[in-house]
């Protein structure tokens, strides 16, 4: 029973609202109307109702005591006839049919109102008696306008009706459609929620039943959109970490490639074993990829693996520090093998340190190994690459610097972003985007940075500042 009474109480709220804009349309659309009205009178488009009779008040002293009635001292929407005692017709503009029923009736009642119209009697002093008539009604000026509407008024007053009765519909309509839309909302929501259109914010309406509907979707939609983000989560780091994998990938497979070229031509036997090596360890280290990508795979799709020896082993390596000096030689020796695919001279620059680098060194070598194939692949083949490789604060600073086409100013803001490909300088079809976001992430990851500029007179210069404990 007390809801029905809730019902009824906010239904009777929504009339009493409807009502009361209706009752401020009505009172604005009268003051409108009233102040053209009241504009067009002081401009003199139109006459008042008193405008008539005012004019022959003043003018009454002259008819009565002049020789004839001349009209100019009349309204030009003015009749007049001058009789004698026994209602003979002199002279005016009255017809002659209206002559002798006119008389007549002032012999009976004076003023008279003949045909909504009224009759001021005025004696003159010569004897003859004069009828004018007026009308008390709003008149335009304008002959024309006046012959099209004889009474101004009426035409302001069928004016406010239509523009009343025009914006009371449109406003019925535009509450219909507001009630329609309050009552849609709670369809709406269902069918986004069905089809797992989740971005939207939480609707309202004045209905308090379709409320509590709509805040029971909408903990729905929170409970199915929190369920949907862990799972695109999830998702997204699988493919981000399958995506970064395949792209280390190349690396060695680039070093294998070149090699491989390498060993096809005439070369010393120290040579060729030298390069056997190189195919050798590039070998292991795409098997090394692609165990840790079979584990990224078992980790995501949830097979247990924390408790496994491997995740054990992994788990510690990470929390371990390593020496910089012999990185610093694996660098230089595996940018000389990478250059050679493309014939470049590798100019290494190494300063001695006993620094101690934080973070996993197969890490940290990912980061850099990105930066290198990325400077090999721009490079001109028979360029030349420089690393230098010094200390920079409490950081180890590598800088490996091309002589490629450098980036522009567009790529050098946005270049570290993943699968950005707009910099087209340094942008070939075999690129995804990958190689700069893969470094920049790592470096995030040990508290270090990642820095791109461009060397003057040469390419690219991409710095790697590894953070040193």
């Amino acid at each position: 029973m007390e809801r029905i009474k809730r019902k009824k109480k906010r239904l009777y709220a929504m009339f009493i609202s409807f009502l009361f804009r209706f009752g401020i349309l009505a009172i604005g659309l009268a003051g409108l109307t009233a102040v053209v009205y009241m504009v067009t009178v002081h401009a003199g488009v139109v006459r008042l109702p008193s405008y008539e009779l005012d004019k022959i008040t003043r003018a009454e002293g002259e008819i009565r005591s002049g020789d004839r009635v001349e009209e100019k001292l009349l309204p030009d929407t003015c009749r007049y006839g001058v009789f004698e005692k026994d209602g003979t017709y002199v002279y005016g503009n009255l017809s002659k049919e209206e002559q002798e029923g006119l008389w007549k009736s002032q012999m009976q009642s004076s003023p008279a109102l003949i045909y909504g119209s009224y009759w001021k009697v005025i004696e003159k002093e010569n004897g003859l008696t004069a009828l004018v008539e007026y009308q008390v009604i709003a008149k335009f000026s304008n002959p024309f306008l006046r012959s099209v509407f004889p009474n101004a008024e009426l035409l302001f007053v069928g004016a406010y009706f239509l523009m009343f009765f025009g914006t009371a519909v449109a406003l019925a309509k535009r509450q219909g459609k507001y009630l329609q839309k309050r009552l849609n909302v709670l369809k709406e929501t269902a069918e986004r929620v069905e089809r797992e259109d989740l971005d939207f914010e939480r609707e309202y309406s004045d209905i308090q039943e379709v409320d509590h509907v709509l805040g029971a979707l909408y903990q729905m939609k929170e409970a199915l959109q929190k369920s949907l983000k862990e799972q695109w989560d999830i998702k997204r780091q699988k493919e981000d970490q399958i995506a970064s994998l395949a792209h280390d990938i190349k690396t060695p497979l680039t070093i294998i490639r070149g090699n491989t070229e390498l060993l096809l031509e005439e070369e010393t036997e120290e040579e060729k074993r030298e390069w056997d090596q190189e195919i050798l360890d590039s070998v292991r280290e795409i098997e090394r990829y692609l165990q840790i990508l079979q584990r990224t795979i078992r980790q995501f799709d949830g097979e247990p693996n924390r408790g496994s020896k491997d995740g054990q082993e992994e788990k510690k390596e990470e929390q371990k520090n390593f020496p910089a000096s012999f990185w610093i030689q694996e660098i230089c020796e595996r940018a000389q093998a990478l250059g050679r695919t493309k014939k470049l001279q590798i100019c290494c620059r190494a300063a001695d340190t006993d620094k101690m680098i934080y973070g996993r060194k197969e890490e940290c070598s990912r980061a850099l190994w990105n930066i290198l194939s990325n400077a090999v692949d721009f490079s001109p083949r028979g360029g030349e690459l420089l690393i230098e490789i010094k200390e920079s604060g409490e950081f180890l600073a590598v800088t490996v610097t091309d002589d490629g086409p450098g980036f522009t100013k567009e790529g050098l803001a946005h270049a570290t972003e993943q699968f950005y490909q707009a910099d087209k300088s340094r942008t070939r079809k075999d690129h995804y985007g990958m190689g700069l976001y893969i470094a920049s992430e790592i470096m995030k990851e040990y508290k270090g940075f990642l820095q791109l500029e461009n060397e003057e007179g040469r390419g690219g210069k991409v710095s790697l500042y590894f953070r040193c404990v």
